[in-house]
């Protein structure tokens, strides 16, 4: 684990102590709502910048943050490609909201970056053949 990476970890364990009652589920959805939208890049969709601050979609499949907008177009994906949630509406488990917190959308910007993919180049492509490049294959 990287610095960054331990700190999530540190910060995700309310989320990690095994099984627990319904409220303490719903704690530790709260909690992992703030920490997913707290990391670098998260309150902006990662595919097309709009706002995600008031209703952030993931798709779990890249530890992302996604708009409504772009949800929809992973969703016609398939989930094979883009499994994608509603952070605020969908119950998330634990272990999901760790991998987004090992995540985010600045963590994939460097994954495809030092993969020959720079932010410009993913952009030019169309939003469906984005998520089939071999970078993204790799994620």
């Amino acid at each position: 684990f990287g610095a960054a990476e331990a700190g999530a970890a540190t910060t995700a364990e309310p989320c990690s102590s095994g099984p627990s009652e319904s409220d303490s589920d719903t704690a530790c959805e709260e909690f992992g709502v703030t920490e997913v939208l707290a990391l670098p890049g998260n309150r902006a969709c990662f595919d097309c910048d709009a706002s995600c601050a008031g209703d952030p979609w993931v798709s779990l499949t890249h530890a992302t943050v996604i708009c409504l907008n772009c949800a929809g177009a992973h969703r016609s994906l398939g989930v094979h490609v883009s499994f994608v949630r509603s952070l605020m509406l969908d119950a998330l488990k634990p272990s999901e909201f760790k991998a987004l917190l090992r995540g985010g959308n600045e963590r994939f910007l460097e994954f495809l970056s030092e993969r020959g993919v720079p932010r410009r180049v993913w952009q030019a492509l169309p939003p469906e053949a984005r998520y089939y490049t071999p970078a993204a294959d790799l994620h």
